[in-house]
């Protein structure tokens, strides 16, 4: 029996049990939205297909749909109340004036109907009892156009949908003075979360007028906000579920929002329950990627030290803006990384592009500032002739030293002692002056290492002042407890984390308690399952009610208790609109080693060992932690070394299934491990930070360091893009650039 009793020390909240969704899932039980094979009142499923453009820009002249057989109709956007795909903004809302709000609020149409915006719009759908029939009629369809000019590459964008800019210190003055300035443009590309389930969403009339939606998504109550503006209805018009959840990795958060609103309008005109689900290809091509980047960064370099920064970035939003304002919000607050810089400027442009629309993706904006971070500030130590993790660490943040947005760090970092971690189980120095000695023979090593950080949960004072996570919990007559939240289980592990919370801080065996997928009618709305804030935050508040009941606790009668999340200790005082001050309570940390061999004849480059060391407070169950890091490092690996993919002139993704858009495997990877740096962070549950995001965001640096130790013998280059493949290698190899 897996108890967590009172009395057991603090690391017993680590000791691994059996999750709370382990029988359901490995014995099939659990139910998926495409398991259903009746409606909730026992009605017929109809199934929709999407009808979609076929060119990256041009005005809609007609919409022609073939004779449709009974039962078979044809949805589009005057069917909707209003025709919007509404993305209830999360941090951003909070700096942009209510004109420009609403008009991102309402940017992107559910059914295109004046113009397609990129190849693969939705104009409408086809709906119908076999799913084979309306995909065939879907394709029946014929869109007449009048082509219009389409921007494809990020580079030739000229129309900004949003745009950031701060600065402190005084950048003038430190470029002015300067020794030499260093400057370096990188650019990242996108990645596909590659999920097992691929986006699936259900709607049904239920009796009392009301819309019940239901699915694979990641947010629940955002998604009833955007249903109820496309219907133009009070949210109690909606209820929401989750439905079990086949992986999201951010894609679940803001694309069910578009989604959910075409079926529940289906569902609405037909009065019958309609299921919208994405085949594989569908999915690869029109699913929402992390945002291809360029990142131009100059540095200002004084007696060996980095005095100045000034960075300018553009990010692809595609052709419509969604969460990209609150992935741009990230992007432009993490800089200068883990690095302390004294005198910054920043500026962030989100530019259109008539390509389908980007969003959420695990690290928000992080990976792609993250690499451009360290990556500069290694070719900046290679300039000085000095070892690059000496210079880091003379850069590195600290206890009091600024932060990336003007504030100061406030409690003890812990990468001195990580990187010493790192050192002893990578022996990273020592095989980095053995792989830079002159090697013969085809086949070359590299070793790099690099640095990042996570700030967590959402930044400044959204928690307590704009969102109030409220968690409920209820005793029952027999003493087993319930926990009502709002967060989804992902696969990450969520609903095991809070029972162990809860567990632990009554002093009850695990067993006894119980957490829910969401349902609007019955949990509390505790805000988005996102920005690694689940454990650090809801978590917090899971304790926090734990402790109320234990102390009104009485055997054998119902008792609830319901609490708010509250304002912590050394809250940030950050100024949301002048982005400036301590932007979080405290930071999750990442040392992140990678080691390659690179075949100078075929180009082909293999990674040997990963290796990630992470602080993240007290791992709340460390099997289930584990395993989280190690694929957030596998999924950093394939966004660094072959998750390539090519949009056309045309604006068609090239990339259509999994044949041409290849994810790492473990055979590609023949050892990855990581390994914790423990350390209580005050103002989590148990000593917990947030750890979600951590691992993929500072994977790329040490893929491409590595890289260019393998090559520096045969042809030294700096390493300026991800992904970097064996095409890249045969180009340098050539002379190609």
């Amino acid at each position: 029996m897996n108890n967590i009793q009172k009395g057991d020390n603090m690391e017993s909240i680590s000791r691994s049990v059996t999750r709370k969704d382990h029988t359901a899932k490995i014995t099939g039980q659990e139910k998926y939205v495409s398991d259903f094979r009746f409606a909730s009142d026992g009605g017929e499923i109809l199934t929709a297909g999407l009808v979609r453009t076929d060119m990256a820009h041009a005005e809609i002249l007609k919409v022609t749909v073939p004779t449709l057989p009974e039962n078979y109709f044809y949805i589009d956007g005057h069917d909707a109340p209003r025709n919007v795909a509404y993305y209830p903004l999360n941090d951003t809302a909070v700096i942009l004036t209510e004109e420009e709000a609403e008009k991102i609020k309402n940017s992107m149409p559910l059914f295109a109907d004046k113009t397609s915006e990129y190849a693969g719009q939705p104009v409408g759908m086809i709906v119908g009892p076999d799913g084979r029939e309306v995909r065939k009629l879907a394709k029946a369809c014929v869109i007449e156009y009048r082509e219009l000019p389409a921007v494809i590459r990020l580079d030739d964008a000229s129309e900004t949908l949003v745009s950031y800019e701060r600065s402190f210190g005084n950048c003038k003055a430190a470029f002015l003075s300067a020794d030499f300035i260093y400057d370096e443009t990188f650019s990242t590309g996108r990645q596909y979360q590659a999920y097992m389930e691929t986006q699936s969403i259900m709607a049904e009339p239920e009796r009392d007028g009301r819309i019940l939606v239901h699915g694979s998504m990641q947010c629940p109550f955002t998604v009833r906000e955007s249903v109820a503006y496309s219907l133009n209805c009070g949210e109690d018009m909606i209820r929401i579920r989750q439905d079990a959840v086949g992986g999201a990795f951010g894609a679940k958060e803001d694309f069910p929002s578009f989604i959910a609103p075409q079926a529940a309008v289906a569902a609405k005109k037909l009065g019958k329950a309609v299921r919208l689900c994405f085949d594989r290809s569908e999915d690869l091509q029109f699913n929402y990627k992390r945002h291809p980047s360029v990142i131009c960064v100059r540095a200002a370099v004084k007696n060996g030290k980095v005095t100045a920064m000034d960075i300018d970035a553009k990010l692809d939003a595609g052709a419509f803006l969604v969460s990209s304002g609150d992935v741009a919000m990230r992007f432009f607050t993490t800089f200068p990384g883990v690095y302390s810089i004294e005198n910054l400027h920043v500026k962030v442009a989100v530019m259109k592009t008539n390509t389908p629309p980007n969003g959420a993706f695990r690290g928000f904006g992080g990976p792609q500032c993250e690499f451009a971070m360290d990556m500069v500030m290694s070719h900046i130590a290679d300039e000085l002739h000095t070892d690059e993790l000496e210079f880091k660490k003379e850069h590195m943040a600290a206890k009091g030293k600024i932060t990336s947005t003007g504030g100061t760090y406030k409690y003890e970092l812990p990468l001195p002692e990580m990187i010493e971690m790192a050192e002893k189980s990578t022996a990273y120095s020592e095989k980095r002056r053995k792989y830079s000695a002159v090697r013969w023979g085809r086949l070359k090593s590299g070793i790099g290492i690099a640095l990042a950080n996570h700030g967590c949960p959402l930044n400044g004072s959204i928690e307590w002042d704009i969102i109030k996570p409220k968690v409920r919990i209820r005793k029952n007559a027999d003493n087993t407890v319930e926990l009502f939240t709002g967060q989804t289980e992902l696969g990450q592990g969520v609903r095991t984390a809070f029972c162990k919370i809860a567990a632990q801080t009554l002093g009850i065996p695990y067993e006894r308690v119980s957490a829910f997928y969401p349902d609007s009618d019955s949990t509390e709305n505790t805000g988005v399952t996102a920005a690694s804030r689940s454990i650090v935050c809801v978590g917090k508040t899971v304790e926090d009610a734990a402790r109320e009941l234990k102390k009104i606790w009485k055997d054998g009668v119902e008792q609830e208790v319901t609490a708010q999340y509250q304002k912590p200790e050394n809250a940030p005082d950050y100024d949301m609109k002048e982005a400036f001050g301590s932007q979080y309570n405290d930071y999750s940390w990442s040392v992140v080693v990678v080691e390659v061999q690179v075949d100078i004849l075929t180009g082909n480059i293999k990674i040997t060992n990963a290796h990630g060391i992470y602080n993240v407070g007290t791992p709340i169950d460390e099997n289930i932690l584990t395993g989280q890091m190690e694929g957030g490092l596998l999924q950093g690996l394939g966004y660094s070394a072959m998750e390539r993919m090519v949009i056309g002139e045309n604006g068609k993704m090239f990339n259509t299934s999994f044949a041409d858009y290849h994810i790492p495997t473990a055979t590609d990877i023949p050892s990855l491990s990581v390994e914790f740096e423990r350390s209580e962070y005050p103002g989590g549950p148990m000593g917990a930070k947030g750890a979600g995001e951590l691992p993929l965001v500072g994977v790329a640096a040490a893929y491409a360091r590595a890289v260019e130790q393998a090559l520096e013998e045969v042809r030294p280059v700096k390493i300026s893009h991800v992904p970097f493949v064996a095409e890249d290698v045969l180009e340098i190899l050539d002379g190609r650039r």
